[in-house]
């Protein structure tokens, strides 16, 4: 496949991809991004929201590239680099790819 994928976060959207992270059954994430990143997937994280949480860059995951904005970034990628832009809306905790996730805030771009 030719796909290039980038999942841009934001808000509560950055947690999994904080270092130590885990899912309700005690899985860290970090093994999931890992193996994503590996294939390919960019994952990246808005430094906005790191500063207004109080979170320092060093606790964000290796595999997590900081941008400086979450937002800008998505609207980067649609107009210029003709990404297409899938978001979850999960209004109650489902399950992907053996994570639970609640509520979240992260966007899926594939081109």
């Amino acid at each position: 496949p030719t796909a290039k994928i980038i999942v841009v976060t934001h808000g509560a959207g950055i947690d999994f991809l904080l270092e130590g992270a885990q899912n309700a059954q005690g899985m860290k994430f970090s093994s999931l991004v890992g193996d994503l990143a590996s294939k390919g997937v960019q994952f990246e994280v808005c430094k906005n929201t790191l500063d207004a949480r109080g979170i320092p860059e060093n606790q964000v995951i290796m595999e997590a590239k900081v941008v400086p904005s979450g937002v800008a970034e998505i609207a980067k990628l649609q107009a210029r680099e003709r990404f297409v832009y899938l978001k979850p809306w999960l209004d109650k905790p489902d399950k992907i790819a053996g994570f639970h996730f609640l509520k979240t805030t992260w966007v899926v771009f594939i081109t």
